[in-house]
């Protein structure tokens, strides 16, 4: 599917540790990394090689495990694909990670902070906001809101799916017509129901999570 979109293949690796000599090695503009790997996983190599500082490639997991995508991410991934993947979704990653420049790359790193700018369509009008202004979004009777780090509410011409899809290092699905900020995950709590909810920090209201995504939900809270 690389060749087809005529992206060099430059270097392949059979293993965790051979991905790392690669990418010292040839310094590629990107490399695609599996979770489960021989010899060194795909999240210590992905640490590994962020230790190249601004010669650093960017990274886009290629993989079957869903359950590893908030840790992939934490790692500074450009991007996260699960099997079985089309060349529609290769094509977006690679052009996604090489708008981003290796200096901006490495500035995120330094900061610690994966903020970027979400671009939506308010009243007309589009705008690009920093992820953590926006506290989660949602949907009621087919309208999709943002809700505001300012306490406001507004209404977005856009789709949950997008947004999940494009800003997954920034917002995880909490709900079928939830998405919270990472960022501001604040608390995790069983109800007299046996039902589990979550608490945003700058938010008042209390988000439900469905047990399909609880696991991933969960791993906001590990570290």
């Amino acid at each position: 599917m690389l060749n087809e979109l005529n992206v060099s293949v430059i270097a392949q690796g059979r293993n965790g540790l051979e991905a790392v000599e690669i990418a010292r090695e040839h310094k590629p503009d990107i490399i695609f990394l599996d979770i489960n790997m021989p010899i060194k996983n795909g999240i210590d190599a992905a640490n590994d090689i962020g230790e190249m500082g601004d010669e650093a490639p960017s990274i886009v997991f290629c993989t079957a495990y869903e359950q590893f995508a908030i840790e992939a991410f934490k790692t500074h991934a450009s991007d996260y694909l699960v099997k079985p993947v089309q060349k529609s979704d290769i094509d977006r990653a690679v052009t996604k990670t090489l708008s981003v420049s290796r200096l901006q790359r490495q500035e995120l790193i330094s900061q610690g902070s994966t903020h970027r700018s979400v671009t939506i369509n308010v009243d007309g009008i589009t705008k690009n906001i920093d992820s953590g202004e926006i506290v989660y979004f949602s949907t009621v009777e087919k309208s999709v809101f943002a809700g505001l780090a300012s306490g406001k509410q507004v209404i977005v011409d856009t789709t949950l799916k997008y947004i999940e899809s494009e800003y997954a290092d920034s917002f995880i699905r909490l709900h079928r017509s939830t998405l919270a900020n990472i960022d501001r995950m604040e608390a995790i709590f069983k109800n007299d129901d046996g039902s589990i909810s979550v608490m945003l920090e700058g938010c008042n209201e209390i988000f439900t999570v469905s047990r399909r995504h609880l696991k991933q939900v969960k791993e906001c809270f590990q570290n």
